[in-house]
C-alpha cells in the first residue's frame, strides 16, 4: 500500500461483510489511488485489527465520525437529483 486511500480501502474491502465499496472522488489522481487498492493481497482479520490499532494512535482519529463526509463539496449526482425530485413531489419527504 502506497497511500492512505489504499490503506483504508483495503481495510474496507477485506471485511467479509462488505460486498461492494463505492469510494467517491472528483479527482482523477485519487481515482487512480483507489483503483490501486485492488492490487496485492487483502489483509486478514488479524491484520485488519492491527490496522485499526495503528489508526487509533493517530491524534484526531477518534473524531472522524463527527466530521462531515466531504467538507465544502456538494455532489449533484443521480441519487441527490432523484432525492430532490421526490422532495418536490412529496410533502412528507424529510428535508
Amino acid at each position: 500500500m502506497d497511500t492512505w486511500s489504499q490503506y483504508f480501502l483495503k481495510w474496507v474491502i477485506s471485511n467479509p461483510a462488505v460486498t461492494c465499496a463505492l469510494p467517491a472522488t472528483t479527482n482523477p489522481a485519487h481515482l487512480a489511488e483507489n483503483v490501486a487498492a485492488m492490487r496485492g493481497e487483502l489483509p486478514d482479520a488479524e491484520t485488519r485489527d492491527r490496522m485499526v490499532r495503528h489508526m487509533e494512535t493517530i491524534p484526531g482519529f477518534d473524531e472522524l465520525a463527527t466530521m462531515p463526509w466531504y467538507p465544502g463539496k456538494t455532489f449533484n449526482g443521480l441519487v441527490s437529483t432523484a432525492q430532490a425530485a421526490v422532495r418536490k413531489r412529496s410533502p412528507w419527504w424529510p428535508s
